[in-house]
């Protein structure tokens, strides 16, 4: 057996690296070592959406570039402990691919007997770094597995629809993170398509203890990630640190929050993420993956999402549809209800892990099936 794995593994992006090196981890536990292979493909949109700098369009791209060169050290930092992670950690392939190389993927895939697609929003067509790739078109004869990608919104064209449609022909097993996601598969395809949960969960937190990188500072804390401007989530963020005189630490992904008057950190790599949820005693984020590491770690959260009607619309759907999973709902916060909680609310982590391990399990299952370990 020989296994290839296909998704957003080089973006500068927590979750997407590190739920690449839990699928491909818990593989190599499963199959052994050397016959598991991250496809080490990225094109060239990609590359371009996580350069550096970019060619400045306006005013507003032009003082991120300013902000970019004022920070320029830590940032690097940043991208060499990525590309050192995946180098390291993801078991790539020896070589690397793009767009101009689908000849040479094409005749290299053939050693592999299954390649799966997953996780990440790989197959969210209105991605500015999606291609057909993802859906494994470079190759004909490997046994095909989905798992875990997410399609992202759900409004598409009737050309993107059929897009979808047709390519999801060839595959042999197919789920998605999201249910919405595979009910609109299932819809679309009239085939069965599991909903199974996002490869961070394969790993248990002691696998994830062996390459989380420690905080240097003992004082206690708490950690804010924040991907969006979703209304109140900062403001609340500045009233937890005020109400329990805990410091915040704001792990920078848009550099306005340089200047948001926590303790930042431009520099975490991957393993600094882990150890930096790991530890905190509370998370505030609007990141999937933040709310996924809180869970696996025990940790207390709270995770913002603009309103329920713009969840059921879009990629909001990924975070209350993992709460809804662990019986969580209630740590989910918008600018309507955020000043009204009770900041010290506890969470029952046995019943919310009495949720999560059945769906745990059943992953597992689906990828020990659909690549004939068991029956």
């Amino acid at each position: 057996m020989k296994i290839g794995i296909i998704t957003f593994h080089r973006a500068i992006n927590y979750g997407s690296i590190l739920q690449a090196y839990a699928l491909s981890r818990f593989l190599r536990d499963e199959v052994g070592e050397n016959n598991v292979e991250v496809i080490d493909y990225q094109n060239c949109a990609q590359k371009k959406i996580y350069k550096l700098f970019e060619f400045p369009k306006n005013i507003k791209s032009a003082l991120r570039d300013i902000q970019t060169l004022a920070n320029i050290c830590a940032l690097r930092r940043k991208y060499k402990k990525f590309e050192e992670f995946a180098i390291c950690k993801l078991g790539l392939t020896a070589k690397k691919y793009g767009e101009s190389d689908i000849v040479a993927l094409s005749n290299d895939s053939k050693k592999y007997t299954h390649l799966i697609s997953g996780s990440d929003q790989i197959w969210n067509v209105k991605c500015a770094d999606f291609d057909e790739n993802y859906f494994l078109t470079f190759n004909e004869n490997a046994k095909k597995i989905a798992y875990a990608p997410s399609l992202g919104r759900l409004d598409f064209a009737n050309a993107e629809k059929e897009f979808i449609r047709c390519n999801v022909k060839s595959y042999d097993a197919l789920s998605s993170r999201e249910k919405i996601s595979a009910g609109y598969l299932r819809k679309l395809c009239g085939r069965e398509v599991e909903c199974v949960l996002d490869p961070v969960f394969l790993l248990p937190a002691s696998r994830w203890n062996k390459i989380a990188a420690k905080p240097a500072d003992s004082e206690k804390y708490i950690l804010c990630y924040f991907i969006g401007n979703v209304p109140g989530m900062r403001r609340f963020a500045k009233g937890l640190s005020r109400k329990t005189g805990l410091k915040a630490i704001s792990i920078i992904k848009n550099l306005r929050d340089i200047f948001s008057g926590f303790e930042t950190r431009l520099d975490a790599g991957p393993q600094d993420f882990l150890g930096l949820i790991s530890n905190a005693e509370y998370v505030v984020t609007d990141s999937f993956h933040a709310v996924s590491f809180s869970l696996i770690y025990h940790r207390k959260f709270w995770a913002f999402s603009p309103s329920e009607s713009a969840g059921e619309r879009g990629s909001w759907t990924r975070i209350p549809n993992l709460l809804n999973i662990a019986g969580l709902e209630n740590r989910i916060l918008n600018a309507d209800n955020c000043d009204s909680v009770n900041i010290y609310e506890s969470i029952d982590f046995k019943k919310v892990d009495s949720n999560l391990v059945p769906q745990i399990e059943k992953s597992k299952l689906f990828l020990r099936k659909s690549l004939g370990v068991i029956k």
